[in-house]
């Protein structure tokens, strides 16, 4: 493996022509911006133990030399993996009505010991598609801000 700059270069793409390019999409970009931030929490979460070690903070202070990237590190603070997990679309089927719909959906998965189990997962709807097909079925389809 090169330094760790590199790594975080490749991991979340923190590379200094990239915000120069005018081709890239809005979907692309915001698909970006939730890997960057995966990237870094990922990281931190990997290294907690060393977040005082003096390469940690080498290493931190030679990223935020990359443009943009002190801010994705600042914003990386307060969003829960949670807010920035993936988007998936799905085909699902309304109740009333048997139309088939393509709708957004946000997989959460809690569980105690942060290993995969035990634990609840479930996936969350994120447009109004996804609303409407969970309202079809008599879901709940609001929940507190703090879940996502």
């Amino acid at each position: 493996m090169g330094s760790i700059a590199d790594w975080m270069r490749e991991r979340c793409h923190f590379h200094p022509d990239f915000g120069r390019r005018s081709t890239i999409s809005p979907e692309a970009r915001a698909l970006w911006q939730q890997h960057a931030l995966s990237g870094i929490q990922l990281f931190k979460q990997q290294n907690v133990l060393s977040q005082y070690d003096a390469w940690y903070q080498q290493s931190v202070q030679q990223w935020c030399e990359l443009p943009g990237f002190q801010a994705y590190w600042e914003k990386a603070r307060k969003v829960t993996r949670q807010e920035i997990a993936p988007t998936k679309v799905v085909l699902a089927r309304m109740a009333t009505t048997g139309e088939v719909l393509p709708i957004r959906l946000r997989h959460m998965l809690v569980s105690v010991s942060g290993k995969i189990s035990p634990a609840v997962s479930a996936f969350l709807p994120v447009d109004e598609a996804a609303r409407a097909v969970y309202t079809s079925f008599g879901s709940v389809t609001s929940w507190p801000s703090s879940v996502g």
